[in-house]
């Protein structure tokens, strides 16, 4: 009895924690995935009244059921399971359509100018928004624009049957896709999205490639929760049992993973986690630890200031151990080296062409936090940043022609807010005077040698369809999607990647590019085949190799993913070279002797100073995200958080906690 008085009591202080969280992610646009670990308590006795809770609190919910076939390497299939049993106080019926009906049914004659000046406003767009729309406009007839509906989430193509629409719903298009459905719900006049994945222990039991799939989808979900045109205003939960925490088929096997979630992952030193629930943990503990009192929040849930949203933001992030986009100088400690070589990096490739290096660093050791510093620095120096994240999720490396779109997509411009290629795009057009600019420059470029001449003529023709959005549709690389890894296509979609760099350069007096190529480990786990990574490197040739003009190119690796590329670069380079439809621009040579010669810029373990500067900046996001809160001891505190060198990961999460301990729970 006394062990269902202490769960009890334990889930009441998790739903309060709850609420404050989903109060904090909805006034600050933030996103946020938390794990719950069930021990011997029945998570409904927590997600049903938390849904309750989300649905009072003007929150749109969903919930999912995880089964042995039903893993999270398909994305496309969990959220096309989000979609189906998404539902609101404002409807008896489940489904996005549900949510858009109810919509129409409130804004009546004026839903479609309501819509896009909500759509505007939450930044919604791509298909979700076409289709949204489409269904709004029909919306008191629209039995067919229903079945769109439904059917662009089943995967159907709805190109041909909506003005503007570019392709379908698929595992490839999912992350993008889930993204833009929170956005939608924001639109929708809803506060944010809720999503609960129950029974996800049983991923534990999948075969290790599925298993490994499924633990770097959720890896990517919490680096892309809360980002750059990622997730907004919404916070899913992953709940399982003890299998998904501890065990050898546990979350932990993925180290990446694992130091996102796990307390201690990434440090010598191990030790229990905190079980208190408070408003971002990674982990949520549906009991208390034995002999322990759930300790209870001492405050009512209550929406952030508008003076504090920013810091909530970033407090969200570090929470998550992840770095703060818009603070990120406040936690950026013990860069001055970097700094000093990305100085060099930044003038060679302006006067010499082309520069590449390596960045180095283990799992948890900070190179996601170097990355977005390096992106900052470009940013400030006019250049414009692209990714090519070699995820599972995106498998498709060495497909110029289908990972274009992505790399497009992703871009991010100097400027304020850090405007997309398809945002500058839309701001070229945007005046006449300003279209004629833009197609001089297109038939400049055309009529030159250069090698983004072909991409020029193809768009020229494109801006001169009477096919609305045929432009962007070109600039996109929507032709090429489907097309196979014939040469002629790798050059194609090359050639409008340099077209992309040579109008900027023109039109906003850009510098030359800085080229973030991450997660290559993937490189190297289950299920990649040798004929795969040989595929990659032939892409890698092309964008490592000096075919990029006056470009920065940083190939952010593990040590050991290093040290396999290296091994296998000689013979396997050897092997892309014999290829017949090799491209001059794929240069395997220089690639081969960039892997081989280049010096990594090590990611540093910071020592005790900087570790202690450290938490007393990720204390200061709290007290700005909260208030001032007494803490006498902290200089004891930081004493011993920072003995023996832990990871800043490690340095920030615990500062964090204990400032938001002080102020949740008053201890």
């Amino acid at each position: 009895m006394a062990r269902r008085k202490s769960s009890s009591a334990q889930i009441e202080a998790a739903l309060a924690a709850a609420e404050q969280g989903l109060l904090d992610l909805a006034a600050a646009e933030a996103a946020d995935v938390v794990f719950v670990r069930e021990h011997d308590v029945g998570p409904s006795s927590f997600f049903d009244p938390l849904e309750a809770r989300a649905l009072e609190l003007g929150f749109a919910v969903s919930s999912v059921v995880v089964g042995v076939d039903h893993g999270f390497e398909a994305l496309d299939d969990v959220v096309r399971g989000f979609v189906r049993n998404l539902r609101a106080s404002d409807t008896e019926e489940k489904g996005i359509t549900a949510l858009l009906e109810a919509f129409a049914d409130k804004r009546g004659k004026r839903v479609l100018e309501r819509f896009d000046e909500a759509a505007e406003s939450a930044e919604l767009g791509g298909d979700v928004a076409i289709v949204a729309r489409s269904f709004l406009a029909a919306a008191k007839e629209g039995r067919r624009e229903a079945r769109l509906v439904r059917g662009f989430f089943e995967g159907a193509d709805v190109a041909a049957d909506l003005d503007g629409a570019s392709g379908v719903f698929s595992a490839r298009t999912a992350k993008r896709a889930l993204a833009q459905i929170t956005r939608l719900v924001r639109a929708l006049g809803y506060e944010g999205t809720l999503l609960i994945t129950r029974r996800a222990g049983a991923l534990a039991e999948l075969s290790p490639a599925r298993r490994e799939g499924a633990y770097t989808v959720l890896r990517e979900l919490i680096d892309n929760a809360e980002g750059t045109r990622g997730m907004i205003a919404s916070r899913l939960y992953v709940s399982g049992g003890d299998e998904l925490f501890a065990g050898s088929h546990a979350l932990g096997e993925n180290r990446p993973l694992a130091t996102r979630v796990l307390w201690g992952a990434g440090d010598a030193d191990e030790d229990e986690e905190p079980r208190d629930p408070l408003p971002h943990a990674p982990v949520l503990h549906l009991e208390a630890r034995d002999g322990e009192e759930p300790r209870v929040g001492v405050r009512v849930p209550e929406k952030p200031t508008a003076a504090r949203v920013k810091a909530v933001r970033a407090l969200v992030r570090v929470s998550a151990g992840l770095p703060p986009g818009e603070l990120l100088t406040k936690l950026t400690v013990g860069y001055e080296a970097v700094d000093e070589v990305l100085d060099k990096l930044f003038e060679t490739a302006s006067n010499a062409g082309s520069v590449f290096s390596l960045l180095s660093g283990a799992y948890g050791s900070g190179k996601t936090h170097l990355l977005l510093h390096v992106t900052a620095r470009a940013l400030a120096d006019k250049r414009p940043v692209l990714r090519l994240g070699v995820e599972r999720l995106d498998a498709d490396l060495g497909n110029p022609q289908r990972h274009f779109r992505r790399l497009v997509e992703g871009a991010m411009l100097p400027g304020a807010g850090a405007p997309s290629l398809l945002d500058r795009l839309a701001a070229w057009r945007r005046s006449d005077a300003l279209a004629r600019k833009l197609a001089r420059a297109l038939e400049e470029i055309a009529e030159s040698e250069a090698d983004a001449a072909p991409a020029a003529k193809r768009a020229l023709r494109a801006s001169t369809s009477e096919e609305p959005h045929a432009l962007e549709a070109c600039l996109l690389g929507l032709d090429l999607e489907a097309r196979t890894n014939g040469a002629s296509y790798r050059y194609d979609a090359y050639a409008r990647l340099l077209l992309w760099l040579e109008l900027c350069e023109r039109l906003d007096g850009t510098a030359g590019p800085v080229l973030l190529i991450d997660e290559a480990e993937n490189l190297y786990k289950a299920g990649t085949s040798r004929p795969e990574r040989r595929t990659a490197l032939r892409s890698l040739a092309f964008y490592c190799g000096g075919a990029l003009p006056r470009a920065c190119v940083i190939l952010a690796v593990t040590p050991e993913t290093l040290e396999m590329l290296r091994e296998e670069a000689a013979d396997m380079l050897a092997e892309v070279t014999e290829q017949r439809t090799l491209l001059a621009w794929e240069d395997v040579t220089m690639l081969r002797r960039r892997l081989l010669r280049a010096k990594p810029i090590e990611v540093a373990k910071l020592g005790k100073a900087h570790l202690a500067e450290l938490a007393g900046r990720a204390r200061e996001i709290g007290v700005a995200a909260r208030g001032a809160v007494r803490d006498p001891d902290w200089d004891d505190f930081v004493e011993g958080v920072v003995s023996g060198r832990p990871s800043a990961r490690r340095v920030v999460r615990a500062a964090v906690t204990r400032t938001e301990s002080l102020w949740w729970l008053g201890r």
